[in-house]
C-alpha cells in the first residue's frame, strides 16, 4: 500500500508537467516546470524504494533512498525558485514546490527512522508522501485548467 502512494502523483507529473508547457511561456520558466519535474519523479523513486527498503527491515536502503528523495527534492525546490515568476503558471509552479517541499520532509523522518528504527518517523515520512501527492493533485488540476484556458503544448 505505502509503495502505490505516489503512483498517482508521478503519473500526475509526467501528465502535468513537462506534457503541457507552451512555447509561448518564458523559456526559463518552461524549463524550470520541466527539469523540476524530472526531479520529482526521481524523487517518487526513491520513495518507492525507501518503502521498500522499510518492508525488507533494510535501514542502510532507506537511508540510501531517503538520501536520494532529498537531493532531488531540494533540487526541483531550487529550480522552482529560481524561475522567473509567470502569473498563469504561478499556482503550478506553487503545487510541484509544496510537492517538493513533502519530498523533503518524508526523506527526513525515513532518515530519521532507518537510523533510529523509529515507526512514528516512518509513518510520518508517508504522511508528508501523502501531502506531496495532494499538492501533485492539486497541479494536475491547475494544469487542466491552464490547458482549458490558454492553451498548452508539450516541451
Amino acid at each position: 500500500m505505502r509503495r502505490q502512494l505516489v503512483s498517482v502523483g508521478l503519473a500526475i507529473l509526467a501528465a502535468g508537467g513537462c506534457a503541457m508547457a507552451a512555447p509561448a511561456w518564458p523559456a526559463g520558466f518552461r524549463e524550470a516546470i520541466c527539469s523540476a519535474t524530472g526531479n520529482l519523479q526521481a524523487a517518487d523513486l526513491a520513495f518507492a524504494e525507501a518503502v521498500d527498503g522499510v518492508a525488507a527491515a533494510e535501514s542502510e536502503r532507506v537511508a540510501i533512498a531517503a538520501a536520494g528523495m532529498e537531493r532531488e527534492s531540494d533540487r526541483a525546490r531550487a529550480l522552482l525558485i529560481a524561475a522567473p515568476g509567470w502569473a498563469a503558471g504561478g499556482q503550478l509552479a506553487t503545487e510541484l514546490s509544496t510537492a517538493a517541499t513533502g519530498f523533503g520532509r518524508a526523506a527526513s523522518d525515513f532518515g530519521i527512522g532507518a537510523r533510529q528504527g523509529d515507526g512514528p518517523a516512518l509513518d510520518r515520512a508517508v504522511a508528508s508522501a501523502q501531502d506531496a501527492d495532494a499538492a501533485l493533485a492539486r497541479a494536475d488540476r491547475e494544469g487542466k485548467r491552464l490547458q482549458t484556458a490558454i492553451g498548452w503544448l508539450p516541451c
